[in-house]
């Protein structure tokens, strides 16, 4: 439904920065049938339709290829784990030599490098094993761990500390009169953040789980969040269609402040969430209804 709306949205609007032609929306029609079939991640970046989608396609082949970890960790679980470490070392690994290939990040080499070093499954697997592997921890501690209240402390401290580490230690590179990192460096932060990121949430996850959350427990725990979660996936398909709409349409510039950015942002928050509210209501919600009518849940 989504494509279809991406499709033919950019007839109804104008501006002065609205193209002419919307080459997103002709690779639909040509290459709509990847998006059904979860590998346009692995096409041409300029083939992309709904371009921000490929996270799942990621997604969806990483579950495909879950049981070639599940099943080992259920019966042998040093080979489940040798897997994970595997799959993580796949991740570092080819990170790092695409990085040198290209030299430069995702973001700053145009469409080759976000294709090679942010859409392929090879260079996101490594966040999804760790995730596995916290997985199996919780299923066979059925959620519960006595861990000493000192070690608690120290793991929450290193937790939230590596989180500020990855997002903010970038500033260093080249900013704030700093030099620019080596490629060394680069290609370090590129192949190792993902993973180092995964293990510090996973330590969230597990103290949540575990009872060893505290406050923050309550905080993500807390009721609220819930339909805001089940609106999350449409929010995530609409939201670039909004955000699009607003920019391409504007005809007059934008002054970029704090408060511009966070009024900015709080509109497409809220309109995006809006939007995928009347799509849930529209289909999401009636085809889980036909689901249950044809596919009843059998009970125990």
């Amino acid at each position: 439904m989504v494509i279809f709306i991406y499709v033919a949205y950019y007839n109804y609007f104008n501006g002065p920065l609205w193209p002419d032609h919307y080459y997103d929306a002709e690779n639909c029609r040509k290459y709509w049938w990847a998006n059904l079939l979860y590998i346009n991640n692995l096409l041409d970046g300029t083939k992309l339709c709904l371009g921000w989608s490929w996270y799942l396609s990621n997604d969806m082949q990483m579950y495909v290829i879950s049981p070639l970890v599940i099943l080992p960790l259920f019966y042998l679980p040093v080979l489940g784990f040798l897997i994970i470490a595997a799959l993580v070392g796949i991740h570092i690994t080819v990170t790092a030599v695409e990085f040198w290939d290209i030299g430069v990040g995702p973001t700053e080499g145009g469409i080759e490098s976000m294709e090679r070093l942010y859409f392929r499954p090879w260079v996101r697997i490594g966040p999804f094993a760790i995730g596995l592997a916290l997985a199996y921890i919780l299923y066979k501690t059925k959620c519960k761990l006595n861990i000493k209240k000192p070690l608690i402390i120290l793991l929450w401290l290193v937790s939230l500390a590596g989180l500020f580490t990855i997002v903010y230690v970038t500033f260093t590179n080249g900013k704030g009169g700093n030099e620019k990192w080596t490629k060394d460096g680069m290609a370090a932060y590129y192949s190792l953040s993902r993973p180092l990121w995964a293990i510090t949430v996973s330590w969230i996850i597990l103290a949540c789980c575990t009872g060893h959350g505290g406050v923050i427990n309550s905080i993500l725990s807390w009721g609220a969040w819930v339909p805001l979660g089940r609106l999350t996936y449409g929010a995530y398909l609409i939201h670039i269609i909004l955000m699009t709409i607003y920019t391409l349409t504007r005809r007059s510039l934008l002054l970029y402040s704090d408060y511009t950015t966070v009024y900015l942002f709080l509109g497409h928050w809220a309109l995006s969430y809006g939007a995928s509210f009347v799509l849930s209501v529209a289909f999401e919600s009636p085809m889980m209804a036909l689901e249950k009518i044809f596919l009843p849940s059998r009970k125990s």
